[in-house]
């Protein structure tokens, strides 16, 4: 895509939710950029776990692959973002932090081939008028301090303030699709998600059931 991607931070909700409604959300959760894996290998797979799921379940809408804020590289959920959404022709999406939060997310995030970009805030005011914001802050919180008690127990430092607000990205950003679009799909690119890590929220919107245990794609490594 060499045309600049369509800031839609603009838009009012109702235009928002209008513009979004036609889409189907894939996301991609798991390690970024300390990935030591080749993103060309792990894109295949979950590539592959994503047409044998849609195989059984076809989405209505057209896909739309949304990444949210990662930085360029060739390792990581931002390479393999970039070939799942190129396997399967995929317009783009960019969810950032609003600049106000974090000024250096949005600039340094990859736009390659990025059509729609959106703030977390427009996410936000989704979940409010849906009554669950403050449900999810809560389940996000409570996980944190569940893994601090557990880090402190291992002598080991507790998580930054950071993962709290890219937790809240993640799930904030997961719901508010599943809600305005036409569904969501969400692949795991590994099997294995680190307890710390913001990967690892995904047990909120779950646990909570803002989010159905169907629309996650199991990494599900094979020996084949």
């Amino acid at each position: 895509c060499t045309m600049p991607p369509l800031l839609a931070v603009s838009m009012t909700i109702a235009e928002l939710k209008s513009e979004l409604s036609k889409y189907h959300a894939v996301l991609v959760e798991g390690p970024g950029a300390s990935d030591t894996r080749e993103a060309a290998d792990v894109a295949k797979h979950v590539c592959r776990q994503l047409r044998a799921h849609w195989d059984q379940d076809p989405p209505p809408g057209t896909k739309l692959v949304v990444s949210q804020g990662d930085s360029p590289g060739p390792r990581g959920v931002a390479g393999i973002l970039r070939i799942v959404g190129q396997e399967f022709g995929c317009t783009r999406c960019l969810v950032c932090v609003d600049e106000s939060i974090d000024p250096t997310h949005a600039p340094n995030a990859d736009r390659a081939g990025v059509a729609l970009e959106l703030r977390y805030n427009q996410m936000c005011k989704i979940l409010e008028e849906m009554g669950v914001l403050s449900q999810l802050e809560r389940g996000v919180d409570d996980k944190i301090a569940k893994d601090n008690r557990a880090l402190m127990a291992q002598q080991k430092p507790i998580l930054g303030p950071h993962v709290r607000q890219f937790a809240l990205l993640q799930e904030v950003t997961k719901v508010a699709l599943g809600h305005v679009c036409t569904g969501v799909t969400i692949a795991h690119s590994d099997s294995h998600l680190d307890q710390f890590k913001v990967s690892s929220f995904y047990e909120v919107g779950l646990t909570q059931h803002l989010i159905k245990s169907s629309s996650y794609v199991a990494y599900a490594e094979t020996t084949s």
